[in-house]
């Protein structure tokens, strides 16, 4: 008689951990690369970022939980053309990932690419400055194919220095180991208040404005159920999307 009890009471916790399993939400993965104050790595490891802090209220509301993955951009790329990362908060019309991805309708916010120059020059005149120019350029960035029309014209004859670090790349242009400075402006400003010369005027023009928008693996089962959720989300918002030059 003990033995039959058992049956039905084991049967009981079978159904409700099968339950519970089946309502656990799904998890997504997000890829991102570094590009404070947007997503970057802090000193403990951890995956920081006003927009990763957005996606993870975007998703929480629409029924998932969700993993961040740091990853170099070439990396980045090619793990969201696999599958292997889902989602990317990123800019539109990426030309190697247009026949793997599925694009939101809505930009959640833009980043601006400009060629910082030294304090002492005048504005440039675009591209004729660069003519036979040293420009620093962050490694691992990649930039506009218009930008990339300027880098790579043989009658420009522009040469680019690699640099490790926003902050190793700002010291190099006040040393004027170049006079021009290709980057992103939300990182150089995250930067410049992280060293504490947020004050310090470093004179730019602003090559090119960027939407970023969130962009879906195809190769997720779900792709288009998700950006149709995205979309709908961001169709009926309240909340503002955050200010990625907020500092750090």
């Amino acid at each position: 008689m003990k033995n039959l009890l058992l049956y039905p009471t084991a049967l009981l916790f079978s159904l409700l951990a099968t339950l519970l399993y089946a309502q656990e939400p799904e998890v997504l993965i997000i890829g991102h690369d570094d590009f404070p104050p947007i997503a970057y790595i802090d000193e403990l490891g951890q995956s920081q970022g006003t927009l990763l802090i957005y996606a993870q209220q975007v998703f929480s509301e629409l029924g998932y939980t969700v993993k961040f993955r740091p990853l170099p951009s070439a990396r980045l790329y090619r793990e969201i053309a696999t599958g292997q990362v889902h989602i990317w908060m990123g800019a539109k019309g990426k030309s190697e990932l247009k026949d793997h991805v599925l694009e939101s309708t809505h930009a959640i916010s833009q980043i601006n690419l400009a060629l910082y120059y030294h304090p002492d020059l005048s504005p440039p005149v675009l591209p004729a400055a660069l003519q036979d120019q040293k420009i620093i350029a962050i490694r691992g960035f990649s930039y506009w194919e218009n930008v990339n029309a300027w880098l790579n014209d043989e009658a420009l004859n522009t040469q680019l220095i690699p640099a490790s670090s926003h902050a190793s790349a700002i010291a190099m242009l006040l040393k004027r180991r170049s006079n021009f400075l290709l980057s992103y402006q939300e990182p150089m400003q995250f930067t410049k208040n992280k060293l504490g010369i947020d004050k310090l005027s470093i004179p730019s023009v602003i090559l090119k404005q960027i939407p970023i928008s969130f962009i879906v693996s195809k190769h997720h089962p779900n792709a288009a159920n998700i950006v149709q959720a995205i979309d709908g989300y961001l169709d009926k918002a309240t909340a503002e999307p955050p200010n990625t030059e907020k500092e750090p």
